[in-house]
């Protein structure tokens, strides 16, 4: 093959031929590794050797199997890993029953025909534990940039992959184009008119710096990045259960969650409240109690399953598994559930050790179709003050709280329970003692299934239905808040559920954490503790690999659009490699120098050159990188759905920026939600869209269709989609409409001028002023339309404020109010 041919081929691979030995190891680590580790290994590798063939290091594709040496550098056309990978011998197709993407073949072409480059040159190398996010991140030094265009260290690793692909950045953005793309990225609302005026008289080089201070010191600030947050908490107002029963103290962690951004509280503390922070409580300091307490409502939050209490306990450890696995360490975690992981080093052993930590932890209760009260809240109020708000009816709780336990404990219902307990344990024990020797245990199986003992703890747990809705209302009229969180339990090791299923046992495993990925200073979980405090020290020290790396890449991916790891909650062996890992890592170890400080993080790449270029393409560097993967400009991006509703309350002058309270769910005692009624309800609102109601079973309609979070489930990415009920809805829907109205009079309060009006509602909804063209356009359209208003009989009082309520659904429809140069 000749050397264009080469390059051609690289290109389609998206790699050219590396000249260093770190560019051929980035490229073996995101094309080649995952391909071995994910179609090849498992049949050629250390467990299994078919055709005496391995795969996972150089020197044994060297040496071949029965056919023959599968690799020659070099020499893709004598290579018979080649050959097998392109199927064209029909005797020699590999992998026999997945064909392997164009995509994938090519970069293998690419790979030996550069001279297979293999990082380590010794032993069985072909081991995921040796990919790249697995290991600590090494903060380099920021490349030079001979050009001098860079401003920041960010730019300077920018510019550097720039001149590696012949790119060049284009211009910076104007100062309007700016002053709007800061304004909705830090606190996710338009600036007013004078705000306008103001940034473009002050052209000083401290202009920008003292912006980005300003709005980072906003309140507005938290509700803006706290969204982001709460999509990757998936938080929602509903348990998810079969008849999603409201949660009205969900809100307290969603109002913990934004003023923790705006205290720019460190991200380590941060995430140690989240996991353990009802621990943390009883450590002090006493005001602090209810904040940390409230913080598991992380935890808590975990989707809930079925129609009784506690009904499949496994699929919420689950959901909380997966949270935390996608959502704090950009890991699948929940696909060992079943089987070791396919892919990544996590095996089924990593995670029954953290699913004993959460067997361990006691879950909220929301109440269900045949469990209607809530169970298990926790006081938000250290012991001492819930004793002093209470003392009034002390003597009436406790003699009511005495009563459950009694009844609990010796009701006829509740004899009936524990003895179906114990006999579901017995037979549990046969079942898999029986199975476990290789022998049947059917008939057995089916005496355990039929034992409903979810319906047995219901008929128990009816009989003080009553009191536990009576202790509420006291609790409530005395004062007491209580939170969606989650509580110590009884510590407990749990047994592998072979594929998944609690009721076929494996091996008994410790609490702890994923072995491959190693800290200094690991904490050991104390037999007496669930170990959810020690998950979250093992979680924040400064040397894991994956914590800092994957908020980074989202703080990043917030500002900008996309990550710099296209995957951002899968770091893993099947995620994408980043475009750019020394600025990933620079980044991680910048933020946990900081102490963990969000704020900092912002400013660093608000500062950057690169963030303010602008989103005009340029012609050559669309050629090589039409997809900007190299940030040689900035791509523009639509509102997302909370930042487009704000902006249209916004501009009506109609948002009301205070903290709603409550939202106005039913009375507990009304509440008679089931599978066929399950709960649902849109409530109106003017306030922002952070504080809107927010159910599993029904999104809410405008945040649906403008792409809101899917709260079922940790949200990486939203997509961004262009349909046209998009476009009907902001053209007819009755809440653009009234905002129009409400636009219009506005506008005539403020002048009896149309040129000035103009002004006006260009700098309030497009955030600059009209361009000439555009001043005789309306100028024009509104003479046409008050003329037919006229020939319509509309009463002259009318006329202007529907003329210009007309004109502001132009403005609200057009790509300069809802797109973000």
């Amino acid at each position: 093959m000749k050397a264009p041919m080469l390059f051609v081929l690289a290109w389609m691979a998206g790699w050219c031929p590396a000249r260093t030995l770190a560019d051929q190891g980035q490229f073996f680590e995101a094309r080649i590794r995952p391909i071995f580790l994910s179609r090849c290994v498992e049949c050629h590798g250390p467990k299994e050797r078919k055709n005496k063939l391995r795969v996972d290091s150089l020197a044994a594709l060297l040496k071949g199997g029965k056919s023959g040496p599968a690799l020659v550098p070099g020499k893709p056309e004598k290579s018979l890993l080649i050959a097998a990978v392109r199927r064209v011998d029909k005797e020699l197709r590999m992998p026999p029953k997945v064909v392997l993407a164009r995509h994938e073949v090519e970069a293998l072409e690419t790979w030996v025909k550069a001279g297979a480059f293999w990082p380590q040159q010794s032993g069985p190398v072909l081991d995921s534990r040796d990919h790249w996010a697995f290991k600590t991140p090494i903060k380099t030094k920021p490349p030079v940039d001979p050009l001098g265009w860079a401003s920041s260290s960010i730019d300077r690793f920018i510019a550097a992959r720039l001149r590696e692909k012949n790119l060049r950045p284009v211009k910076e953005a104007t100062r309007e184009a700016l002053l709007r793309r800061v304004y909705f990225d830090l606190i996710g609302l338009p600036p007013e008119p004078h705000q306008v005026s103001e940034f473009l008289a002050k052209n000083s080089a401290h202009a920008w710096g003292r912006l980005v201070d300003k709005l980072l010191a906003s309140p507005r600030y938290g509700e803006r990045w706290g969204r982001h947050w709460l999509d990757v908490a998936r938080y929602a107002d509903t348990s998810g259960n079969n008849s999603d029963y409201p949660i009205p103290e969900a809100r307290l962690y969603r109002d913990y969650v934004i003023d923790s951004f705006n205290a720019d509280k460190p991200y380590d503390q941060f995430l140690r409240e989240q996991l353990a922070g009802d621990i943390l409580a009883g450590r002090g300091p006493p005001e602090r109690y209810g904040e940390q307490v409230i913080a598991t409502g992380f935890l808590g939050l975990a989707r809930r399953f079925g129609t009784y209490m506690d009904e499949a306990p496994e699929l919420v450890i689950e959901d909380t598994l997966d949270t935390i696995g996608r959502g704090l360490m950009g890991l699948t975690l929940k696909c060992a559930r079943c089987h070791d992981h396919k892919y990544d080093p996590v095996t089924a052993h990593d995670y029954y050790a953290l699913y004993g930590i959460f067997a361990s932890t006691i879950y909220p209760f929301a109440g269900a179709e045949q469990a209607k009260q809530q169970q298990r809240m926790m006081p938000a109020m250290p012991p001492t003050e819930l004793a002093r708000m209470t003392k009034p009816q002390m003597q009436n709780l406790d003699a009511m709280r005495k009563h459950i336990e009694k009844t609990l404990r010796n009701s006829k219902a509740a004899r009936k329970y524990q003895e179906w307990q114990v006999k579901a344990d017995r037979l549990l024990k046969q079942i898999n003692a029986r199975e476990n020797r290789g022998e049947s245990a059917a008939v057995l199986r089916d005496e355990l299934q039929r034992i409903d003992l979810l319906a047995a703890r219901f008929y128990a747990l009816n009989e003080v239905a009553a009191l536990e809705l009576k202790i509420h209302d006291i609790e409530t009229q005395l004062g007491v808040v209580r939170a969606y969180a989650v509580a110590e339990g009884k510590p407990t090791d749990v047994r592998i559920q072979k594929q998944g299923d609690p009721t076929r046992w494996g091996p008994m495993v410790r609490r702890g954490f994923p072995g491959f990925l190693r800290v200094n200073n690991a904490p050991r979980i104390p037999d007496d503790a669930s170990g959810r405090l020690q998950l979250a020290e093992w979680l924040t020290r400064p040397d894991h690999p994956l914590t800092a790396r994957v908020m980074v890449n989202r703080v990043w991916q917030w500002h900008f659009g996309k990550p710099l790891v296209a995957t951002p909650s899968n770091f893993g062996v099947r995620g994408a490699y980043p475009t750019h890992q020394r600025l990933l890592d620079w980044l991680a170890q910048e933020f946990i120098d900081s102490g963990w400080s969000l704020k900092q993080l912002h400013r660093k790449i608000l500062m950057s050159k690169t963030y303010r270029l602008a989103t005009t393409g340029d012609p050559e560097n669309n050629k090589i990188d039409p997809g900007n993967r190299w940030y040689w400009r900035f791509d523009r991006q639509r509102l997302d759905a909370e930042s487009l509703r704000d902006a249209l309350l916004h501009v009506s002058g109609k948002l009301d920026l205070a903290r709603p309270g409550p939202h106005p769910f039913p009375p507990r005692s009304k509440y008679d939600f089931s599978q066929h009624k399950p709960f649902q309800a849109v409530y109106p609102s003017v306030h922002r869209s952070v504080y809107l109601m927010t159910q599993r079973f029904r999104r809410h309609p405008f945040l649906a269709l403008f792409d809101g979070p899917d709260p079922n489930g940790s949200t990486a990415q939203r997509r961004t989609s262009m349909v046209p009920l998009q476009a009907l809805y902001m053209m007819n829907n009755d809440f653009v409409r009234d905002r129009a109205d409400e636009f219009a009079i506005r506008l005539l309060k403020f002048s009896n001028s149309d040129s000035r009006r103009l002004e006006q509602a260009h700098l309030m909804a497009w955030n600059r002023s009209p361009r000439e063209a555009e001043k005789r356009k309306a100028a024009e359209f509104l003479r046409l339309v008050k003329i037919q208003l006229e020939r319509q009989g509309r009463p002259a009082i009318r006329i202007e404020q529907e003329a210009w309520a007309s004109y502001a659904r132009i403005l609200f429809q057009a790509n300069a109010f809802i797109f973000l140069d």
